[in-house]
C-alpha cells in the first residue's frame, strides 16, 4: 500500500520525476542520446532505472515490476555504423547490470524486462531518423541485419529466467563481436 500519495498514486507522483536533468542546474544526468532535434530527451545513466524502481518499491510496497520500452536510440547514417551500436549495447549492459544489483540489494520485485524495439522502426518524434532497434532495417529494401546489441542481448540476457542477484557486471559488449562482412 502507498505510504503517501495524496490521492495521486505512483503514475502521477511528482517526486518520481525522471526527465534526465538535474533539478538544480538543469544539466543532463548521464550521456544524452544523439537523436533528431536540438535537445535529447533520452539519457544513459546505468543506476537510474534501478534507483527509480527501488524508490517506487519503498514508497508503494507490494508491487511487481515489468520494465517495457527500455532502450537507446541514435541517428545513424551508415549501415556499418548502425550495426556497430556500442552505445546501445553499453546502455543495456549498464542498465541491466545496475538494475540487477539494485533489485537484489533493495528487494525490488522485477519480473520482466523488454528492450525498446526488436527492429528499427518509425518513432513518433523522430520519424525514421533515429534508430532504436536491436536489428538494423533498410527501410528501402526491408532487409534486416542483427546489430552488436542483439548479439550481446541474445547471449547474455535472453537465457535469463530472472535477474542475476550476484552483483557481477554483465560481460563487455564488444568482447565477441565482429562486424559482418558487407556484400
Amino acid at each position: 500500500m502507498p505510504k503517501k500519495d495524496d490521492g495521486c498514486g505512483w503514475k502521477c507522483d511528482p517526486a518520481a520525476e525522471s526527465s534526465g536533468y538535474n533539478f538544480v542546474n538543469d544539466e543532463p544526468i548521464g550521456l544524452p542520446a544523439k537523436l533528431n532535434g536540438d535537445r535529447s530527451w533520452l539519457f544513459s545513466y546505468g543506476p537510474g532505472l534501478g534507483s527509480l524502481l527501488s524508490w517506487y518499491q519503498n514508497r508503494y510496497e507490494g508491487f511487481r515490476f515489468i520494465v517495457t520500452e527500455s532502450g537507446w536510440g541514435e541517428v545513424e547514417t551508415s549501415m556499418k555504423g548502425a550495426l556497430n551500436d556500442l552505445n546501445r549495447c553499453n546502455y543495456y549492459r549498464d542498465v541491466l547490470g545496475n538494475l540487477s544489483a539494485i533489485a537484489a540489494r533493495d528487494h525490488v520485485n522485477v519480473i520482466g524486462y523488454t528492450a525498446w524495439a526488436f527492429l528499427d522502426n518509425y518513432e513518433w518524434d523522430d520519424s525514421f531518423g533515429s534508430r532504436f532497434g536491436l536489428t538494423y532495417v533498410n527501410f528501402t529494401t526491408q532487409e534486416r541485419h542483427p546489430k552488436m546489441s542483439l548479439s550481446w542481448f541474445r547471449q547474455h540476457v535472453l537465457p535469463l529466467k530472472k535477474l542475476p542477484v550476484d552483483g557481477k557486471p554483465f560481460p563487455a559488449c564488444d568482447a565477441l563481436w565482429e562486424l559482418p562482412v558487407m556484400v
